[in-house]
C-alpha cells in the first residue's frame, strides 16, 4: 500500500502521504503524470492535484470539514495517469472520544460501590470497543486486494460501528464537539 492516512490530534486536518514506488511499494512513477487525490465522505469530496512528483513522498493536509462534519469515515484515493494507484480509509472520532473522557469523568466522580458506576463503565467500554473495532477494519481494509464490494462492505462496517457509538454517546458529550 502506498497510502498513509492520518489525522491532527484535533480532527480539524486529515494528512496524506503518498509514498513512491522507490521505497519498494508499487504506486506512484516519480516524475510521471500529476497524482490526482480524492478526500470523500459519503457523498462530499475534497480533490488536489500534484503535479511535481519527483519525490519520494508527496504529502498534503486537508480540513476535515468536507461534507460540514469532520468526524466519520474518510476515504482517500489516489490517481496517476487515470489509474487507481493508492486507496486508504481513515475514521476520524474526537467527537466519541470526547464523550469517553467525559465518562470517564463520571466515572471519577462515584463512589466504587455504586451500582450506577458499572452502568457508566460498561457504556464508556463499549464506545471504545466500537470505535477501536472500526479503525481496525479500516486500517486492514485495503490489504489482500480486497474487491470494490468487500472494501463497501468493510468502510459500511465501520461507519455503522462509529454512528452506534455516536448513539450511545447522545446528550453525553461536555467538550463541545
Amino acid at each position: 500500500m502506498s497510502v498513509i492516512v492520518s489525522s491532527t490530534a484535533d480532527c480539524q486536518n486529515i494528512v496524506v502521504r503518498v509514498l513512491s514506488n522507490s521505497y519498494g511499494l508499487g504506486g506512484v512513477q516519480p516524475n510521471a503524470e500529476p497524482l490526482q487525490i480524492k478526500v470523500s465522505q459519503m457523498d462530499s469530496f475534497f480533490e488536489y492535484t500534484v503535479s511535481n512528483t519527483s519525490s519520494d513522498v508527496v504529502t498534503i493536509v486537508t480540513p476535515s470539514q468536507v461534507g460540514g462534519d469532520s468526524h466519520g469515515v474518510f476515504m482517500v484515493e489516489v490517481f496517476q495517469g487515470g489509474n487507481v494507484v493508492g486507496k486508504a480509509a481513515t475514521l476520524l472520532a474526537c467527537d466519541i472520544l470526547c464523550c469517553i473522557a467525559s465518562k470517564m469523568e463520571e466515572l471519577l466522580d462515584c463512589d466504587c460501590d455504586c451500582n450506577k458506576c458499572s452502568e457508566h463503565f460498561v457504556e464508556a467500554q463499549k464506545i471504545f470497543l466500537l470505535i477501536k473495532s472500526a479503525e481496525s477494519q479500516l486500517d486492514t481494509a485495503y490489504l489482500d486486494n480486497p474487491t470494490l464490494s468487500q472494501i463497501h462492505a468493510i468502510i459500511d462496517s465501520a461507519r455503522e460501528k462509529y454512528e452506534t457509538a455516536q448513539d450511545m454517546c447522545a446528550g453525553h458529550c461536555g467538550c463541545n464537539c
